[in-house]
């Protein structure tokens, strides 16, 4: 739908809604229950709505509205937020970039005969600034090099250019369907899973924002059939993926024993890998003949089982966790991901959080620098960090009514790379947040998680 759709239905619930709430809940990384996902945002953020009255008006078949919709309720959120982002490029020299997006989120929940629930999150997202980033400030000049001395073809590649571009999307719309004891859920939905904060090996549909890992994730277009076992549940699900060609499918039982809570989870789906470094000569030819150049690129779809489960346990107010998942490829390399972690606020409200990650498919290394096509899946989503061996703190304190302090870093061993994040918040009314933030990389030009500084001032107001 166009973006003037959503202003104006923006703008009817201005004026439908003149008491705003919004109650905050502390953050406990990763143990949300889904199955309660129609009260909760995808950040895991409780948001109070106000629920409207529905008049008892009839539609043309003589039913009344009330009778046909109990409950409908308006919420979502508006942020602006202004980023400063400080790289090197290939020469060695600074490039600043100055953007700021604007991103009106508003959800809609409804109860319907039944028991049916009726969800859609429509978000308008806009951009201004330099919104541009060059692939020679992404990739290091060490890996450039080794490429193009391979192929020189590839210097037209290093030469593209990164752009963020508006969007206007439904980050949900799905509808649940009680069927006896078994709930049905179809169309686009929050499928986040695993026990992680920053990481989750067994979650096959979302990757978190490093700088930002409680930030909402997009939904995933799916059918999921939940089954209901006592003090346990199965979840089932399938998801096309690439269109219609591939698909995902497969479960996850959670179940308690004792105080531990458990979860397995079992999935077919495809491993995906860019091999950049092969698709020069097709590439070429796409030039030659006004073919897609997109389409040419060397993709290579692998089958994909995947098995593991998560931990969770609480002792003396300390949470622990695990999670992990192994990856078997009949026709290329198997990989293991392994996390864990703890949570614990100390009575002085102090929050701390650990957490500790294995990530056996990326790629390490070779004189000093990665290659091409690792940098080139990084950027695609295909994989999750290069390097194995990562680790994640984070330190959180009141300083004052409505104000927080927080640091926090990354350390990748594998190369030496970190990054180190600050941030000072301001819940300065009760329904809106100032957050701002300052992270920078420490190592090696050709490292992982270097070559950047950023900042940015954020905007909340939810409603």
């Amino acid at each position: 739908m166009k973006p003037g759709f959503w202003i104006t239905l923006f703008m009817v619930q201005l004026l439908c809604t003149w008491t705003f709430a919004f109650d905050e809940a502390a953050f406990i990384a990763g143990t949300e229950d889904e199955s309660d996902e129609d009260a909760e945002t995808e950040t895991g953020e409780e948001s109070s709505v106000v629920e409207e009255t529905v008049s008892a008006e009839t539609n043309a078949d003589g039913i009344a509205i009330s009778d046909a919709i109990s409950g409908l309720q308006f919420h979502g959120r508006f942020e602006d937020q202004f980023t400063l982002m400080v790289m090197k490029d290939s020469a060695n020299r600074t490039q600043k970039h100055l953007y700021n997006y604007l991103q009106l989120r508003l959800d809609m929940d409804a109860d319907l005969p039944g028991n049916i629930v009726l969800r859609s999150d429509g978000v308008i997202r806009l951009f201004a600034g330099d919104t541009s980033v060059s692939m020679g400030e992404i990739i290091p000049p060490g890996t450039a090099a080794q490429a193009t001395l391979a192929d020189p073809r590839l210097a037209a590649v290093l030469q593209d250019d990164y752009s963020f571009e508006d969007r206007a999307y439904l980050d949900n719309a799905y509808v649940k369907i009680p069927v006896g004891a078994f709930g049905v859920t179809l169309g686009k939905q929050p499928l986040g899973q695993g026990a992680g904060y920053v990481w989750n090996p067994t979650d096959l549909f979302t990757q978190k924002e490093m700088l930002d890992p409680s930030y909402q994730q997009e939904g995933v277009i799916s059918v999921k059939l939940t089954v209901p076992m006592g003090r346990a549940f199965m979840e089932l699900i399938t998801a096309p993926d690439n269109g219609f060609h591939y698909w995902t499918s497969g479960g996850r039982l959670q179940f308690p024993l004792g105080s531990f809570q458990f979860s397995a989870v079992g999935y077919y789906a495809r491993a995906q890998f860019i091999d950049m470094e092969q698709s020069m000569d097709a590439v070429e030819a796409a030039m030659i003949a006004g073919a897609s150049l997109e389409d040419a690129v060397v993709v290579e779809n692998h089958k994909r089982l995947l098995f593991g489960g998560d931990m969770v346990v609480d002792i003396e107010g300390v949470r622990l966790w695990t999670e992990a998942a192994y990856n078997y490829l009949p026709s290329k390399a198997d990989w293991l991901e392994v996390e864990g972690g703890l949570e614990y606020f100390f009575p002085f409200e102090t929050h701390f959080l650990f957490e500790y990650f294995y990530y056996g498919r990326a790629p390490v290394s070779h004189g000093g620098s990665y290659s091409l096509n690792g940098w080139v899946n990084v950027l695609d989503g295909n994989f999750k960090m290069l390097g194995r061996h990562f680790v994640f703190e984070s330190i959180e304190h009141p300083i004052a009514d409505y104000w927080s302090l927080g640091v926090s870093s990354f350390q990748g061993f594998s190369d030496g790379s970190a990054i180190v994040e600050a941030d000072l918040k301001w819940d300065f009314l009760q329904d809106a947040q100032l957050w701002l933030m300052a992270a920078t990389g420490i190592g090696g030009r050709e490292d992982f998680l270097t070559n950047s500084f950023q900042s940015w001032l954020r905007l909340t107001v939810f409603y």
